[in-house]
């Protein structure tokens, strides 16, 4: 299982980025059959610190790197403030204020 966790402040007119919201879709995502992400849906407020956290091998890089577009799931969506980015390439998504840190 992943697990997303949040902190933050209270909703506010601009966030940082521009992003008010991230939602995901019933994403999954296969390698040579094994299911890596099964269904995986969530939404996010742009306004949080979010960390996603889980056991080795419970899909959390497969995650970042779809929410990225430097993977393309098998199926589902991904909406930055309700536009779908699924087809998006990273840096598409960074022009649409989707930012990353390690």
């Amino acid at each position: 299982n992943i697990v997303a966790a949040q902190e933050g402040t209270e909703s506010r007119e601009k966030t940082i980025g521009g992003i008010r919201s991230l939602r995901v879709e019933n994403l999954s995502k296969h390698f040579s059959r094994k299911a890596v992400l099964s269904d995986v849906s969530f939404e996010l407020p742009g306004n949080k610190v979010t960390a996603i956290v889980g056991a080795n091998g419970a899909g959390k890089s497969t995650l970042i790197k779809i929410l990225l577009g430097l993977e393309k799931p098998d199926s589902g969506a991904t909406f930055i403030d309700g536009e779908n980015i699924t087809a998006f390439n990273l840096q598409e998504r960074i022009q649409q204020g989707f930012g990353y840190m390690a």
